[in-house]
């Protein structure tokens, strides 16, 4: 008997399950091959460098942007 793979991350119409669990496949790859290196500051994914942004201070500066934006449209 077929072991039958069960989604994980989403609920969806029968029809769709097959792309929904190549996606979860696909996405678990991706995240299995990461490198850290906290002397260097690098962090890699699947061979490309990331760099970790807190969400607070990221949404300040784009923030700080999107303001200085509209200020210069409106003069």
């Amino acid at each position: 008997m077929l072991k039958r793979e069960k989604l994980v991350s989403v609920g969806c119409p029968k029809e769709l399950e097959p792309i929904f669990l190549r996606a979860e496949k696909q996405v678990k790859e991706f995240f299995a091959n990461q490198e850290h290196d906290p002397t260097k500051a690098v962090r890699t994914i699947s061979g490309d460098r990331y760099m970790l942004v807190r969400a607070e201070v990221l949404g300040y500066w784009i923030r700080k942007v999107a303001e200085k934006n509209l200020w210069h449209r409106r003069n």
